[in-house]
């Protein structure tokens, strides 16, 4: 079942601390779809349209850091996941663990879409030789 974009921005609202009073719900709105078209550009699919659990918290977290781009606490060229600069922040900053989870995400829709990821080879049409010993 697609994830529903409401409850992804409260989730946002919820972890950034970003009400209404700070970012309206018009322009939560314009940085989730930023969010979600930035998702599709890189894994080749419309998350929204996509069953799994990855999609959502990839739009989560990817809508987390556009707010915070947006509210001026990092940098990130045109709303993109890629134009993130984790040297911004300290080793230990927060921000750096939701650019982590927001790419471990990414990588699961990646591999799921066929679009990267690590496959497994098997090859039939191969035989080897006979039995060696060790040492020979």
């Amino acid at each position: 079942m697609p994830f529903e974009k409401e409850l992804v921005i409260e989730q946002v609202r919820a972890i950034t601390g970003y009400t209404e009073d700070i970012i309206p719900d018009e322009e939560m709105e314009t940085l989730y779809q930023a969010a979600v078209g930035d998702i599709q550009g890189i894994v080749g699919e419309n998350p929204q349209d996509l069953e799994h659990p990855a999609a959502e918290r990839a739009a989560f977290w990817s809508t987390a850091l556009f707010s915070k781009i947006h509210m001026g606490e990092m940098e990130g060229i045109d709303m993109k996941i890629g134009s993130i600069k984790m040297e911004q922040f300290p080793r230990r900053d927060i921000t750096r663990v939701w650019y982590r989870r927001l790419d471990e995400y990414l990588n699961v829709l990646r591999s799921d879409a066929g679009t990267g990821g690590i496959t497994t080879v098997q090859r039939t049409d191969r035989e080897y030789g006979g039995e060696r010993q060790v040492g020979e």
